[in-house]
């Protein structure tokens, strides 16, 4: 009889385990994004380029390459669709945001929103411009960089630490931190 319970014991460990180490961490990030995707697409709007942006976007997408061998984000010259984050800029009425990150779904009828936790194809990033203009380079850049963690799934991070997920602090450190690189490997994988 004892034998069964620590076979039982033992069953049952081994099945809550994984459920208890992914819990540990799922609070940095969130369990939807692009599902299975290792080579994301990147593509920004003409209008990035006529903000002047294009050059912090191009640089904070590139941070978050080779930080996880399953993250890999390539640009793309023409838009493209699924396993994609399009960035756009202009003004977003109303709002005091720097700027957004949206998801999307393909579906039926074409694109469809869906929320920040659920399974996607398509991240769009907004830059909200005339909140952006009022930031130095420094800083608008590491908005990027927080926007793109957004789009891998990265939730805000107020823990203690240096972080670029940071949500009510403007950091000028140019690169994600230790901290965000960790959060994104518990989230993709080495």
């Amino acid at each position: 009889m004892k034998f069964k319970r620590v076979i039982l014991l033992t069953l049952m460990i081994a099945l809550l385990l994984p459920t208890i180490l992914v819990s540990a961490h799922d609070g940095h990030y969130n369990p939807g994004g692009f599902a299975g995707a290792k080579v994301l697409k990147y593509w920004r709007d003409a209008s990035v380029q006529s903000a002047g942006y294009h050059n912090r976007v191009d640089s904070a997408y590139s941070k978050w390459n080779n930080i996880s061998t399953n993250v890999n984000i390539s640009q793309y010259t023409t838009e493209p669709q699924y396993g994609s984050i399009a960035v756009y800029a202009g003004p977003i009425s109303g709002s005091t945001v720097y700027a957004v990150a949206d998801y999307y779904v393909y579906g039926l009828f074409g694109l469809q929103q869906v929320g920040v936790g659920d399974p996607r194809d398509r991240t769009r990033i907004r830059i909200n411009t005339p909140q952006m203009n009022k930031l130095s380079s420094t800083q608008s850049l590491d908005v990027m960089i927080h926007e793109f963690g957004h789009a891998l799934s990265l939730k805000h991070n107020d823990d203690s630490g240096a972080s670029v997920m940071k949500e009510f602090e403007l950091t000028t450190y140019g690169t994600p931190q230790q901290t965000d690189k960790d959060h994104l490997k518990q989230k993709w994988g080495n």
